[in-house]
Order: C-alpha cells, then structure tokens, then sequence
C-alpha cells in the first residue's frame, strides 16, 4: 500500500497539473491518501478533487500543523477501512 501522496495544483507547469497528477495517482493506487494543497480557492478545482475523490484540500498557506494534522487524519482513515476490509474479508 501507498500511504500517501501531496501535490499542488499548478496550472502552467509542463505535463500534468497537480490535480491531473493526484486524479492519476488515486485512479492507480487508490489506498493511497492524496492530498493537494494549492493556493487557488476556485470552486472548479475543490469539485475535481471531490470527483477524484481525494481526501483533502488544502489552501495555501496552510500551516505546518494543518498539513500535519491533515495527512496524519488521512492515515488514519485509510488504516481504519482497511481494518474493517480486513475483518469482513476473514468473516468469509
């Protein structure tokens, strides 16, 4: 398992943008927490990220403890559900 990714939503950088990048990375590894931090506020890309289903959305400048707190949540969830997978998959 991958436990986590971070990108930023840049829109002129060559190749992939960020959020292309995290839509990737969460199509291919999808127990992987992926989170953007970016310094636009446009709704367009909060609805992406809700359409990739990433798992958080930062705005820029985030402060260390909520980037932290952010992938340390992340983690978290990620642990419990594959708990619980786990536990229903040896039920069978």
């Amino acid at each position: 398992m991958r436990s986590s990714a971070a990108s930023d939503v840049y829109k002129r950088q060559p190749g992939k943008s960020g959020l292309e990048a995290a839509e990737e990375v969460k199509k291919r590894f999808p127990d992987t927490c992926v989170i953007l931090n970016t310094a636009f506020a446009e709704f367009e890309f909060a609805r992406k990220a809700i359409e990739y289903q990433l798992d958080a959305y930062l705005l820029k400048p985030a402060s260390e403890e909520i980037i932290i707190d952010t992938i340390k949540n992340c983690l978290k969830k990620k642990k419990k559900e594959l708990i619980r997978l786990n536990l229903r998959s040896n039920k069978f």
